[in-house]
């Protein structure tokens, strides 16, 4: 349920007189514009999903170079291992 702030004023007037739903109502207003302030704070804006991906996109390079790496590290290993069996195995 939806309800302005004239709406909610006169509500409050009617059980607690003027200046007590005026007093209410500014209250409430802050509170609200305080709320909606902090989590609006928090969400992120087109830059910021864009400075992410841009970064997700970085760090993918390097874990693709690291992974090419130590590939060709693995490789290189066991083609010693296979290398120094094949030269020291005899029959």
């Amino acid at each position: 349920m939806s309800m302005t702030t004239i709406e909610l004023y006169n509500s409050l007037r009617e059980k607690f007189g003027d200046n007590q739903a005026h007093i209410l109502t500014e209250y409430i207003e802050t509170k609200i514009e305080a709320t909606i302030e902090k989590e609006t704070k928090e969400l992120a804006t087109k830059n910021d999903v864009g400075a992410i991906r841009t970064e997700m996109a970085q760090m993918e390079v390097r874990l693709i170079k690291w992974l090419v790496g130590i590939a060709f590290t693995g490789i290189c290993v066991l083609s010693g291992v296979v290398f120094t069996i094949v030269k020291y195995y005899k029959p």
